[in-house]
C-alpha cells in the first residue's frame, strides 16, 4: 500500500536498480507504468530518481492491453521522451508490456526497454520477439500457473483453503 514502509522500500529498490543499471547518460528520462499499481510505481520511482525523470501512466484498453494515457501522450508528442523504461509489477510472457511498447513506438519514442518487479517465468517471449531489452528485480519461477479446474483439485494452498482469488486481467 502506498505510503507504508514496505511500499517505500519497494520503490526505493526500483529506483536504486534503475540508477545502477543506467548510469549517467544511459539513464532513461521516463518511466512508464503498465496500468494499475505499476502506474504508481513508475510515478513514485521517477520522483525518487529526480533529475527531470518523467513518471508516465498507461490505461487499460482491453483485458491484456494498455495504451499511454492522455497526459503521457502530450509529453511524448512534445518530444520530451527519448528513452522510456516500462515498469510492470509481474512479468509472465511480457504480453501486456508489449502493447504499451508498441504504442510508445507508434508515438515516436526512439528507445524503449522494460523492467519487471517479479519475473515468474524463465523467459519473456513477447518482449524477446520485439527485441526489447528487459530486466527484473526478482526472478522466481517457483510459482506455478493453474487452470481453474486444476486449482480446485489441489490438496494445499489458497485454492484448497477456499481463499477467493482475483482472476488476472480482471
Amino acid at each position: 500500500m502506498r505510503g507504508t514502509g514496505l511500499y517505500i522500500q519497494w520503490i526505493s529498490l526500483y529506483a536504486r536498480t534503475i540508477d545502477e543499471l543506467y548510469p549517467g547518460s544511459r539513464r532513461p528520462n521516463a518511466l512508464v507504468g503498465i496500468a494499475n499499481g505499476a502506474n504508481r510505481v513508475a510515478v513514485d520511482a521517477a520522483y525518487l530518481l529526480g533529475g527531470g525523470m518523467l513518471g508516465l501512466e498507461t490505461v487499460k484498453i482491453g483485458k491484456k492491453e494498455v495504451a499511454v494515457d492522455p497526459d503521457a501522450r502530450v509529453a511524448i508528442l512534445s518530444g520530451a521522451v527519448k528513452f522510456a523504461l516500462t515498469v510492470e509489477d509481474v512479468g509472465t510472457t511480457g504480453g501486456t508490456t508489449t502493447t504499451a511498447i508498441l504504442d510508445l513506438r507508434s508515438l515516436g519514442v526512439p528507445h524503449i526497454e522494460a523492467m519487471n518487479g517479479h519475473q515468474r517465468t524463465d523467459a519473456l517471449p513477447r518482449l524477446d520477439e520485439l527485441g526489447v531489452t528487459h530486466h527484473s528485480l526478482i526472478l522466481d519461477t517457483s510459482l506455478p500457473t493453474y487452470t481453474p479446474q486444476q486449482c480446485t483439485e489441489l490438496t494445499e494452498g489458497y485454492c484448497h483453503q477456499k481463499v477467493p482469488l482475483i482472476r488476472h486481467g480482471s
